[in-house]
């Protein structure tokens, strides 16, 4: 999907699969009744490059936590992804998903383990930014979205989350900057972009 589009969609509050599953989980499938071999492609290969951790990313872990959380378990998904950093201790997404898991007071203490494990990661620094949302520390949610874009400007997703989150708290002029970026920045990877 265009750049453009994406965003004459958000602004327009149309129902889209990105749109309606960004808060309070990023990390979902456009599909999520849908759980088929296709949807194994939608995990890039992880930091760490060896094999073990390549089926970890690709197959078990996300996949395993997302399953869990559909049906309802967040125990067994807490477990999985606990093993899943166990395997896996430099995955920003395994980390950012161990953010978005963690009880509301232990959440800012997570994002700083994440910092320490993965240094600049776009998914950690959007989970820390999505932290500051909720808490409406609007200026400091600013920054790690900034931050997170500044990372990874082909990364989708994160410009996304960070012009919902503008259209939620910033102005015509933020949002006219934000897609301007967006633009200029040609983003092509992520998991709903």
């Amino acid at each position: 999907m265009r750049v453009r589009e994406m965003m004459a969609w958000i602004k327009a509050g149309k129902s889209a699969p990105f749109i309606t599953q960004l808060p309070p989980f990023f990390f979902f499938f456009d599909e999520p009744d849908v759980f088929s071999a296709t949807t194994f492609n939608i995990f890039p290969i992880s930091e760490c490059r060896c094999s073990r951790c390549f089926e970890m990313v690709h197959q078990s872990s996300p996949l395993s936590v997302r399953l869990e959380l559909e049906k309802g378990d967040t125990s067994a998904a807490s477990t999985a992804l606990a093993m899943a950093l166990q395997e896996c201790p430099n995955s920003g997404k395994l980390w950012a998903m161990d953010i978005e898991m963690a009880p509301k007071k232990q959440r800012k203490r997570r994002c700083m383990d994440a910092l320490k494990k993965c240094d600049n990661d776009p998914y950690v620094l959007a989970a820390g930014g999505k932290i500051f949302w909720r808490m409406r520390r609007v200026e400091k949610a600013r920054r790690w979205f900034n931050r997170a874009v500044m990372v990874a400007p082909g990364l989708g997703d994160t410009w996304a989350l960070w012009y919902r989150f503008e259209l939620e708290h910033g102005d015509a002029t933020t949002q006219a900057e934000i897609c301007r970026r967006c633009v200029q920045a040609e983003p092509n990877k992520g998991e709903l972009w």
